[in-house]
């Protein structure tokens, strides 16, 4: 059998099984997933949102056509937010509170958001409540080294996952262990920040 038929077969059969379940609350107790049934409602309640085809301001409708290869037409983006939806739901599920962040670092939640006013740790508004992506912390639950120089040359209203994108995309230009790197990975090895900051600096200035 091919790998494709294979593979949508076994999609097929997950369909099934899925659909066999009497409940969205039944789904997630059978699958590993690191958001709850609570947060995938409110992530699609802003995919709603999206999908109303607002019309983008002119600067970053611009910014949009140049860096992502879709048309900034209100349906071509609520499609685009469609896609991306699962990512979004991800990211919000995976992060930290100003709290957890400050037991993480050992520092004050005042110090925290002293941190966040300064750009030496990232954060952004999920669902109403503040919160720092995971990717920006080391496994050992530090910061990601350097992470303050970058942070400060990137445009300081880049959509979240646009960020995101940025730190966990392989990039051409760090060549680390035989390929290319990601932002996170490169930092994390040791890599100097100058070139990171020299991307991050380009893409402020194309946006």
């Amino acid at each position: 059998m091919a790998v494709k038929e294979f593979k949508a077969g076994r999609n097929q059969a997950g369909i099934k099984k899925n659909a066999d379940r009497e409940s969205v609350e039944e789904w997630f107790s059978h699958e590993s997933l690191s958001f709850s049934p609570a947060e995938l409602i409110l992530a699609l309640e802003g995919m709603r949102r999206d999908l109303s085809g607002a019309e983008l301001p002119a600067r970053d409708r611009a910014f949009w056509e140049t860096n992502s290869g879709i048309s900034a037409g209100p349906e071509d983006v609520g499609r685009s937010s469609a896609n991306s939806i699962a990512a979004r739901v991800l990211m919000d599920a995976t992060s930290h509170t100003a709290a957890e962040v400050a037991e993480r670092l050992g520092l004050s939640q005042s110090t925290i958001r002293h941190y966040r006013a300064e750009r030496k740790l990232y954060s952004y508004l999920a669902n109403g409540r503040l919160v720092f992506p995971a990717w920006q912390f080391t496994a050992s639950g530090k910061a990601v080294p350097r992470l303050e120089q970058v942070l400060g040359a990137l445009p300081v209203d880049l959509h979240p996952q646009a960020v995101a994108g940025f730190f966990l995309t392989p990039q051409a230009d760090l060549f680390l262990h035989g390929g290319p790197a990601t932002v996170k990975v490169w930092l994390e090895a040791g890599g100097a920040a100058e070139p990171v900051v020299r991307m991050a600096a380009a893409l402020s200035a194309g946006y």
